[in-house]
């Protein structure tokens, strides 16, 4: 397999704590034996009228080296996809319904929780974030989506103006705004694009800007084969992710860095007649602070989980 570039969902920031921890990258996945040992096609089966419930799920935990508190975020945007239509090339126009957002956030200034599902407010944290994932919620984005992934003709929901906006300085979950909505869609096309057997292997690659500077992001996939998960079959990927900075970021709180960076998980794509897709992911960076003359060091990890299902 080749290398080629696409847009790569980059999860490692300030924030969260693992309340619950997903199963990742296969803790306990059994192995199936292709008995014809068939190269395998990894087209997602768009089919007209399907509604797929998808999930995102960011987990982030980050800690200054000097010994300050720890910062925490637990983050879940949970939306209804309806394919509107599909194309004969096998790929499918799709509007994107924000169902819920759940936020629970920790600083060591305080607490910030909200859950859109439930009446009411929270009373706790951000007035202005929670407003704004409310008013995400009922409504669509739109776009068009290959077989193999590949997002395209991306129209955002009206509310991502300002979220956008928030999240290009870091005031709000990058989630929540139009890009980083669209770079959580671009991980299906971390498929490949040609059939695969056991051990194949491609990469990608894409450069980023970050709220800490822009970055390079090389990514290596290796088609592991077919795996029961979940009492259902499905092709397994591993992925391990390299970021590398190519420049700094001024903040308010000063010159922020990226020393070091990545993340390494597991893809699962479903064997059945309805497109079935999850990414799982662990990752660390380690950022550099310069604030009126003194330098500081964060740490932080972060997971995350994606999923598409019937």
């Amino acid at each position: 397999m080749g290398s080629r570039g696409v847009i790569i969902l980059t999860v490692l920031s300030v924030a969260s704590s693992c309340r619950t921890s997903p199963q990742l990258m296969g803790d306990s996945d059994k192995f199936v034996p292709d008995p014809r040992g068939e190269p395998q096609v990894m087209a997602l089966p768009w089919v007209e009228g399907a509604r797929l419930a998808w999930r995102v799920e960011e987990r982030f935990s980050g800690r200054l080296a000097e010994g300050s508190g720890v910062s925490s975020r637990l983050l879940i945007v949970d939306a209804t996809w309806n394919v509107t239509g599909v194309d004969g090339d096998g790929g499918a126009s799709v509007s994107l319904t924000f169902d819920r957002v759940r936020l629970d956030e920790e600083q060591p200034g305080g607490r910030s929780s909200f859950d859109t599902g439930a009446s009411g407010t929270s009373g706790e944290g951000t007035p202005r974030v929670e407003r704004l994932a409310r008013a995400l919620v009922g409504t669509e984005a739109r776009f068009e989506i290959s077989g193999d992934g590949r997002v395209r003709g991306f129209v955002p929901a009206g509310p991502m103006d300002e979220t956008s906006a928030l999240a290009r300085i870091g005031a709000m979950p990058r989630l929540l705004g139009s890009a980083g909505c669209l770079q959580a869609l671009e991980t299906l096309a971390l498929l490949p694009r040609e059939a695969v057997v056991t051990d194949d292997r491609w990469t990608c690659s894409d450069e980023r800007t970050m709220p800490y500077g822009r970055l390079r992001i090389d990514i290596d996939l290796v088609y592991r084969g077919r795996v029961e998960r979940d009492e259902r079959l499905a092709s397994r990927i591993d992925f391990s992710k390299r970021l590398t900075a190519l420049d700094s970021v001024e903040t308010d709180r000063g010159i922020a860095a990226l020393q070091n960076g990545g993340a390494k998980g597991s893809i699962y794509v479903g064997r059945g007649a309805m497109p079935s897709f999850s990414l799982i992911q662990r990752g660390s960076a380690t950022l550099e602070l310069r604030s009126f003359g003194r330098v500081g060091t964060q740490r932080m990890k972060s997971s995350l989980l994606i999923s598409l299902s019937p």
